[in-house]
């Protein structure tokens, strides 16, 4: 076991104690590769234009964390990058400031808590690797929350953390004079740079020059002053063609997604021919979440310009990646009926029918993708899945045993479809069947119990959710879903008690962790 002497007594501690075991007094933080890290970042922060008016910031107070989550907002904005998606991860100047802020944070924790930081035992140097382990043995991630808080945006921030695992929420900082006047701060904070990067966050009442403004923000990561800058521009009529189609793109850049759908409505409403502006929007929306909007504006496209390749394709995809294999599989093959050797829509339509249990089906695509007239990339990943599916053939069980699994597959899959477009009766019956093929899927049954407690039958749901967590024990999504069920019951002290267990449980997923800190806050329970 690693020892610290205690500097007042001298006498021999365990690493990490707080407090010295023959005095009791208070045991000075360890010096780790995280904490100086995260000390030398807030040294170099506290001198530069944007946090130099606000000295205490950093801090290291619990405090601090909410003056900081109210200037990150200024410097990257409040939107995020990618919400919701689970593969994101963050590059260039964000991974540079998950590291620098989440190392912040974690050295916060530390004193507030307390806690201490735990190096990699291999990789002692590493301050990605870095945890907080506090006075109860929880291994807490600060790296992650501040993934989350750029990934998902500004209100899952630092002082969300503090009072997940503190239980006190911070007060809410606000920059001063912000919103009565805020030149004089940034005219204070531009007296403090330098020529180069003065021009650059001026104001300017040129279209252009506020572009060229934007687009140097965002190559350095400012996304709070590439939104300030093109906020500005969103509805002006000055813009020529080319500007407003910049100005897309800079705003997609800074994550103000739904600005971008607006202007690209400008557009289409002048050029309603062109169908790439269309194409454009289907992905922002989708990006948003807003997969049934998408859809539909292709589908309405699509009748009223037949047969147009671009706007196809993008529908093809679409239905792919919301789930709907059937349609998605229809949409496949005409789009493969006018483009032959469209290798990613082979791989599509390989996907799709294996979905749906149409294993041989699958290979024919997947062959088709290997014809020499393919991209080499696209060969290689289709010779891939199919030595995977040949070995899964050979591992498989008899032929009699695979053929409940292909009937489930449809039946979710029907199932799926259904629920997507708030058809949950319909859907429902197809749950079961697909439950009722694989019993031993966990997923499956939480599906079966989110769709009961959609139609507002709790005491159903219970059973198949239930379920789920004897066969998957730690599923994050059914102990959420019984926490609602408890709430449409009236039982909000075990709902309460259900997404305080979530919170606390480190294996928890984040999505699902910040879920139920959302109904918690919605209960006035933090």
């Amino acid at each position: 076991m690693e020892t610290r002497n205690c500097p007042a007594c001298n006498a021999v501690n365990r690493s990490g104690a707080p407090y010295c075991m023959r005095c009791g007094k208070p045991m000075p933080p360890e010096q780790t590769a995280a904490s100086r890290h995260a000390r030398a970042f807030a040294a170099r922060a506290t001198t530069s234009p944007m946090f130099q008016p606000f000295p205490e910031a950093f801090d290291f107070s619990p405090e601090s964390l909410a003056r900081l989550d109210a200037l990150m907002n200024e410097l990257f904005g409040t939107g995020g990058q990618a919400p919701g998606r689970a593969d994101w991860q963050p590059q260039g100047p964000t991974w540079q400031a998950v590291v620098d802020f989440g190392a912040y944070l974690g050295e916060v924790l530390c004193a507030a808590l307390p806690g201490r930081w735990q190096m990699h035992p291999q990789h002692p140097e590493a301050v990605i690797q870095a945890r907080v382990i506090d006075p109860q043995g929880r291994n807490i991630n600060p790296f992650a929350q501040m993934g989350v808080r750029f990934r998902d945006g500004g209100e899952v921030g630092m002082a969300s953390m503090y009072a997940a695992l503190t239980g006190r929420v911070l007060p809410v900082w606000q920059i001063p004079d912000l919103e009565a006047d805020p030149a004089p701060m940034l005219n204070d904070s531009v007296a403090r740079m330098t020529p180069d990067v003065r021009e650059s966050v001026v104001p300017d009442t040129d279209p252009e020059a506020r572009l060229k403004s934007a687009q140097h923000h965002l190559e350095r990561g400012h996304l709070g002053m590439s939104q300030h800058s093109l906020r500005s521009l969103v509805g002006s009529e000055e813009l020529t063609h080319a500007q407003r189609l910049e100005l897309v793109s800079l705003l997609v850049g800074s994550s103000l997604h739904e600005e971008a759908v607006g202007e690209l409505d400008r557009l289409r409403s002048s050029f309603p021919e062109d169908d790439t502006l269309t194409d454009q929007r289907a992905v922002i929306l989708a990006h948003l979440g807003r997969m049934d909007e998408a859809i539909g504006s292709l589908e309405l496209a699509l009748k009223r310009h037949p047969a147009q390749p671009v706007l196809q394709r993008r529908l093809a995809f679409l239905l792919l990646k919301a789930g709907r294999f059937q349609p998605a599989l229809r949409a496949l093959i005409d789009v493969l009926k006018l483009q032959r050797n469209d290798g990613e829509a082979l791989l599509g339509a390989a996907f799709a029918c294996e979905r749906l249990g149409l294993a041989r089906e699958s290979r024919g695509f997947l062959e088709a993708a290997c014809k020499p007239e393919i991209t080499t990339a696209i060969q290689e990943v289709a010779r891939t899945r199919l030595a995977e599916q040949a070995a899964q053939s050979k591992a498989a069980p008899p032929a009699p045993v695979s053929l409940p699994l292909d009937e489930a597959a449809r039946s979710y899959g029907l199932a799926l479809e259904a629920a997507r477009a708030g058809r949950f009766a319909d859907a429902l019956p197809w749950f079961e069947r697909a439950a009722q093929l694989v019993p031993q899927r966990a997923s499956y049954a939480k599906d079966v119990g989110n769709c009961l407690k959609d139609l507002n039958r709790p005491a159903e749901a219970r059973i198949w959710l239930e379920r789920a967590l004897k066969l998957e024990p730690g599923y994050t999504v059914a102990s959420y879903l019984l926490g609602q069920c408890d709430e449409l019951e009236g039982r909000i002290d075990s709902a309460v008690r259900r997404y305080r267990d979530i919170l606390a449980n480190q294996a928890s997923e984040p999505p699902w962790v910040d879920r139920a800190f959302d109904r918690l806050k919605a209960l006035k329970m933090v």
